[in-house]
């Protein structure tokens, strides 16, 4: 049983804004980061207030997490206006019961949300923030339109006010630092802290079954063109020409999947790739266990849990060498290689299914680091930490 006692007093802690999906079961990274750490802060003892636009839940909560749905009707920034205005109400509503110790707005971490509550006198945390998506990889995918000049100038502006006004910032990894607008001045207020995994569901034994019989490749992601998923298809071309058995598994979903079926349809290999459509993550420990590789072909992705389950599961990696990956994948669990290289994705994978004791060193030595630095009772820890020192300097 895990210790669960807070190593701060507990706290009173409000959320503005948890992520545009709060959920336990759906297949949102940033919804799920969210609800692993307001559940595990609540479960140490912490009073947690959390709002989003949509939560969607399963099974029973700590007593001490409090879901507050905020929905703004439309998009744009008539909606996102709306939305503060709901933050603050409910700001103001719930502290008439009690003060609030800290604010902690996470990821997403939206341009001025913290600055709605600027007046309540309370220390605020920002993150964990995470990389952005490069400006060339599929602009349209990623923003949905061309972010203006202007607008992205205030955008800064504003980001910096409200990096200024804020206690601490909470990085995921070094790649998120391009979203520091003024590191030299605020290096002193960040800490990096990555999102975490629960170790326990994965690499437990499975079924015989469950062992890939052939050499099989895993893409877990959106089909979007900025996850690399043609990049991929490319390299697997030429897996299969030095590995003839090698098998492709999709999994995933983004909404565009029929372009990448499309294309799949016209490749000779088509009848060794296999689509699994969208995996509710109680199913990934089990899919894991039905691979040989995991394959992270993206352009830059900004954390990557897709890829710490991977580890979790004791699974050898290969990855682009950009975003969060290329800090958190060691040489002794995987391969990186450059952003969009067909070829050298195809050389990492065939040297990782050519050498199976090599990848299971690679694997176990990944299931090491998740154990040793990703496990989210590390990280809630960590984040305590953070919590404590802001505390103390505020009461300083």
């Amino acid at each position: 049983m895990p210790d669960t006692s807070p190593r701060v007093n507990p706290l009173r802690i409000f959320v503005p804004h948890a992520s545009d999906t709060f959920t336990n079961h759906r297949a949102h990274g940033d919804g799920l980061v969210a609800f692993e750490v307001a559940s595990r802060l609540a479960a140490r003892g912490h009073e947690m207030h959390v709002l989003a636009p949509l939560i969607d839940v399963r099974g029973a909560l700590p007593a001490t997490l409090h879901l507050h749905p905020v929905t703004a009707p439309g998009h744009g920034l008539g909606a996102r206006l709306a939305y503060v205005r709901a933050v603050r109400a409910t700001f103001a509503r719930l502290r008439r019961d009690a003060p609030f110790d800290l604010i902690h707005q996470l990821n997403p971490v939206y341009a001025g949300m913290s600055l709605a509550l600027a007046d309540a006198r309370v220390p605020v945390v920002l993150g964990a923030y995470v990389g952005a998506w490069p400006q060339s990889a599929d602009r349209a995918d990623i923003m949905g339109a061309i972010d203006l000049p202007f607008a992205s100038i205030v955008k800064r502006t504003v980001v910096g006010v409200q990096q200024r006004r804020a206690d601490a910032l909470i990085l995921s990894t070094p790649a998120a630092r391009e979203l520091v607008v003024d590191w030299e001045a605020m290096q002193g207020k960040c800490v990096m802290i990555p999102h975490g995994i629960d170790p326990a569901p994965y690499n437990a034994p499975g079924d015989e079954g469950d062992a890939p019989e052939e050499p099989t490749i895993l893409f877990l992601g959106g089909t979007e063109r900025r996850k690399g998923i043609y990049v991929l298809l490319d390299a697997f071309a030429r897996v299969r020409a030095a590995i003839p058995r090698a098998r492709l598994l999709i999994a995933g979903g983004g909404g565009r999947e029929g372009e990448v079926m499309a294309v799949v349809e016209q490749m000779p290999d088509r009848d060794a790739i296999a689509f699994l459509g969208v995996v509710e993550r109680a199913a990934v420990p089990a899919l894991m266990r039905r691979i040989s590789v995991f394959a992270a072909s993206s352009f830059g992705e900004p954390f990557g849990m897709a890829l710490l389950e991977a580890m979790a599961s004791a699974k050898p990696v290969v990855v682009t060498d950009a975003g969060g990956p290329r800090y958190i994948v060691d040489p002794a669990g995987g391969h990186k290689v450059p952003v969009g290289d067909p070829g050298a994705l195809a050389a990492a994978l065939v040297d990782v299914l050519q050498s199976p004791e090599r990848a299971r060193a690679m694997g176990a030595y990944n299931r090491h680091v998740i154990e040793t630095t990703y496990a989210w009772d590390r990280v809630i820890e960590k984040i305590e930490g953070v919590y404590a020192r802001v505390l103390a300097r505020a009461r300083a």
